[in-house]
């Protein structure tokens, strides 16, 4: 996270889902790795909280873009990940089971603890795509692609309501 007007924040991933929070008025910004290990420990409502503590922006005036990652068509997790959601936001819609096996849907996950954060549905955007189903535009590691990483990334502007900003 970062208030530092034209700082710029990221993270890598793989098949993970990156997700980036802004605060439009403040110009503060987050850079989140959402894998299912962070989620389950409720990650993204966390930062979802501090980056409203820390601007005093209610979680509805913050925005949010939720970048590629591994879909529920391609992510088959064992008993053990779905036991670490317990019952937290979002754990029963994001987890089918098909055919005996069970997958997670990341996306879901984000979007239910965001919503529970408070952030109003229409200020979340998602770019759509599975990173296994998807590779010619994204890097898988689930699918071979071990060494590589796509990168998002967000700067953070400068503060309108500051005076001389």
């Amino acid at each position: 996270m970062t208030d530092i007007p034209g700082v710029s924040i990221g993270i890598r991933t793989a098949d993970c889902l990156p997700l980036l929070i802004a605060d439009p008025g403040t110009g503060a910004a987050a850079a989140v790795h959402c894998g299912w290990r962070s989620l389950a420990l409720g990650l993204a409502g966390k930062a979802l909280g501090t980056l409203a503590e820390i601007t005093g922006t209610g979680p509805s005036g913050l925005v949010a873009v939720l970048g590629p990652s591994i879909g529920p068509c391609h992510y088959e997790v064992g008993q053990d990940v779905r036991r670490a959601f317990g019952a937290g936001p979002g754990s029963d819609p994001a987890f089918e089971t098909r055919g005996g096996r069970l997958f997670l849907d990341l996306g879901a996950v984000v979007k239910a603890q965001l919503l529970e954060g408070g952030m109003d549905p229409g200020d979340i955007e998602e770019v759509v795509g599975c990173t296994v189903c998807n590779r010619e535009l994204f890097w898988s590691y689930r699918a071979g692609d071990e060494e590589e990483r796509m990168v998002s990334f967000i700067t953070a502007r400068g503060n309108r309501g500051r005076a001389g900003a």
